[in-house]
């Protein structure tokens, strides 16, 4: 599967839907929709349009699915040829979530740092499994390899990638009793939060303040209810060009 180029969003925004479902259930409530808003989506009105971002936290979008899913292995490992990515926590119902072997770009195989970015076609889900079926896939590399990384952008995902401090150009601090007490204003900074072991984790993007929107948690159960939006033009785009 080739990787895709992602669309920029324009002239449009999130439109916040007055509901909180699971991420299948959220994907399906918007199938016809337009589908769920991508992190791209998200990352342009959380990190670039303040205004909007506040307007959405008014109405109560305070935690919602991206649609995409990013898929790691294990911190430290890479994916394995033959082998399924199995995330290495059930869901709260008991599910394990897969991505199949067969769908890992050769190119990301047996790569330390190596993870997927991936807009799913399908899910599928029984009572004991849920199986991604991907529309289209980015091979990221340098994913962060530790349960939170702060790091610079991929600018066609908007994901970021783990850098040493002395490649950085983002002035790291790290305060492990309060993570967002640092240098939050830099646009091409995001946090990352996933789990030690393999995942494969819808990516779910937070409102509540300046630092929370510029993270990513990709360590979230997708059965967990957040909220659900939509995109529709956006009538103040001309405004705010103004």
């Amino acid at each position: 599967m080739t990787p895709r180029r992602l669309a920029q969003p324009r002239e449009q925004t999130i439109m916040p839907l007055n509901k909180s479902l699971s991420y299948i259930d959220a994907r399906d409530a918007v199938r016809n929709l337009g589908g769920l808003p991508s992190n791209v989506d998200h990352d342009v009105v959380l990190v670039h349009s303040r205004e909007r971002a506040n307007a959405m936290l008014h109405v109560g979008y305070r935690a919602a699915w991206a649609r995409e899913m990013l898929v790691y292995p294990e911190i430290g490992g890479a994916f394995r040829a033959g082998v399924n990515v199995v995330d290495s926590q059930r869901d709260s119902e008991g599910r394990q979530w897969i991505f199949p072997y067969q769908y890992v770009p050769e190119e990301a195989l047996s790569v330390r740092g190596a993870a997927l970015f991936v807009d799913p076609a399908d899910i599928h889900a029984t009572r004991v499994r849920v199986v991604v079926v991907p529309q289209s896939i980015v091979v990221l590399s340098q994913f962060p390899q530790n349960i939170m990384v702060r790091g610079e952008i991929d600018p066609e995902t908007r994901v970021p990638r783990e850098v040493s401090r002395a490649q950085s150009v983002l002035g790291y601090t790290y305060d492990s009793n309060f993570a967002f007490a640092l240098d939050t204003v830099d646009r091409r900074a995001r946090w990352l939060y996933r789990i030690g072991g393999a995942g494969v984790r819808p990516i779910l993007r937070v409102n509540f303040d300046r630092g929370s929107r510029q993270a990513l948690y990709v360590d979230v159960d997708p059965t967990s209810r957040m909220s659900v939006g939509m995109l529709v033009e956006d009538p103040f785009a001309e405004a705010l060009r103004a």
